[in-house]
């Protein structure tokens, strides 16, 4: 940083907000923060919206692309957005869970605001499916979580994104491909911060004075987010990891699991305290391995060939206690180099599966043929590994083709391994005023709503800020007696 010389910028006349991070969290503060006197700046390292390929394109995207820039990772994700307090949100214990919903559907509706998104169709209302869905996975000793869920294809996450675009650049600037490269204290009277922006090469950085500052960095960006945080000597706590694998087979491998809706979450805990749960069905996806979480790799879902015939299921295994592995353990354990494919029927005999992945899948394409084969039952832990083949049990009673031997197994997939930064009830960094983190990348939320949801209150925070105060003595006359309001016109402010 020595070669930055201070930038001679004069301090803003309004108010002015740095977000940092273009996904949903990063783009519900932008627009709820916005007031007339206030002004704001949004960065994101990668690629603006109109750069970022088609989600319709038959050709995976980088992983830079899949993950960063405008939209975030959610552009080109599986675009489901669910309504509930009880899935991928830390905010459950800080609100009622009507408060949480009601948000959540506030942000529905600004997301869909079109006339051409209001038609996007709203899973998981039959609560008679639902109920037979529940009765039949507590005889398989599974717990079956219900929630309404939205699912968004790829051109139409594309449209609301668009469509948020250009709301947001009516309120604020738009700085994709510009990066974040330090957030400090301000010294200068009058701003409370700090933010030095780069361009792609990191050449000319420039420094940015701001009133508030929001890190809404994405789950990609922890490592930076981690560091970032111990310079600032944000309080943060270990997060207990969850080790995953990709399950995938032919087309019809999940329908079983999918009457009651498209997104059911299915859980089983062990006896010695390990949780197991199934997430994510898709029919017609494709697996994108990206990097995240400090080097480690997580597996990035999105729509690439709707009409393709296989189906995935991701599963994720927690334990907790002696077995459990810390955050570091997990991180060196997935960062393996790259992705392994092992078939169905070798990880339950703990044998290595040879040969190519396009040759292993039997009945479907699948989605990632030159993965390497391997065996992850080997690079599991045992606690874990066991736990994994508890729940594929379980779940073959209500979808028995889930058990055939040539569906795949990718991994290993890696969550919940980034620190999660303590934070007020408004999204605030204690004793850090004016710094807001929000979103997956704090370890907050996971999933297009949760994210949104931590931004849209960072938001109405700042807002707060900056709208007039309201002089009540003025709008409201005395009362001619203790018992009586005036009901004379109110006089104008």
């Amino acid at each position: 940083m020595s070669r930055i010389a201070f930038s001679t910028e004069p301090p803003s006349p309004v108010g002015r907000t740095v977000v940092v991070g273009a996904g949903p969290a990063g783009l519900l503060a932008t627009l709820r923060a916005s007031t007339e006197a206030h002004e704001i700046l949004l960065v994101d390292h990668g690629k603006d919206f109109y750069g970022r390929r088609r989600p319709d394109a038959r050709q995976y995207a980088d992983a830079t692309t899949a993950v960063s820039g405008f939209g975030g990772a959610a552009l080109l994700s599986c675009g489901r957005m669910r309504l509930t307090h009880r899935v991928g949100t830390t905010l459950s214990p800080r609100f009622p869970p009507h408060d949480i919903e009601d948000r959540q559907r506030e942000i529905d509706t600004v997301l869909l605001q079109d006339e051409s998104e209001k038609n996007i169709e709203l899973y998981g209302t039959d609560m008679v499916a639902a109920a037979a869905l529940a009765a039949r996975a507590t005889e398989c000793d599974l717990d079956y979580t219900h929630y309404p869920v939205r699912e968004l294809d790829g051109e139409q996450l594309f449209s609301v994104m668009g469509s948020m675009r250009e709301r947001i650049a009516g309120v604020g600037r738009i700085l994709c491909g510009t990066r974040c490269m330090d957030v400090r204290p301000s010294p200068r009277s009058g701003s409370r911060w700090e933010v030095w922006l780069s361009g792609e090469g990191g050449e000319y950085p420039r420094l940015v004075h701001a009133d508030n500052v929001v890190l809404a960095p994405g789950a990609a960006a922890t490592a930076w987010l981690h560091d970032q945080g111990q310079r600032l000597g944000l309080p943060s706590r270990p997060a207990t990891p969850e080790i995953g694998l990709h399950l995938e087979g032919p087309r019809d491998l999940l329908e079983p699991l999918l009457t009651a809706g498209p997104d059911p979450l299915l859980t089983w805990q062990s006896p010695d305290g390990a949780t197991a749960r199934c997430l994510n069905p898709w029919t017609g996806d494709g697996i994108v391995p990206a990097p995240g979480h400090q080097g480690a790799h997580r597996h990035v879902t999105r729509r690439t060939d709707r009409s393709s015939n296989r189906a995935q299921i991701t599963l994720l295994v927690r334990c907790t206690g002696p077995q459990a592995l810390t955050a570091s353990q997990a991180r060196v354990l997935a960062f393996h180099g790259g992705v392994i494919a092992q078939t169905l029927g070798d990880f339950f005999q703990d044998r290595p599966t040879t040969g190519t992945t396009g040759a292993a899948a039997v009945g479907y394409l699948p989605s990632l043929p030159k993965a390497t084969t391997g065996s992850l039952s080997t690079l599991l832990p045992r606690p874990y590994r066991e736990a994994m083949k508890a729940l594929i049990i379980r779940l073959a009673k209500l979808s028995p083709s889930l058990l055939h031997e040539e569906n795949l197994l990718y991994g290993l997939a890696v969550q919940g391994i980034e620190h999660r930064f303590d934070i007020t009830d408004s999204m605030q960094a204690p004793e850090h005023p004016g710094l807001y983190l929000v979103g997956d990348g704090p370890g907050l939320t996971d999933g297009i709503m949760a994210a949104a949801e931590t931004g849209w209150i960072a938001g109405d925070a700042i807002a707060a800020q900056h709208r007039p105060m309201v002089d009540l003595g003025r709008l409201v006359p005395q009362a001619r007696n203790a018992n009586q309001l005036s009901h004379d016109p109110i006089p104008a402010a």
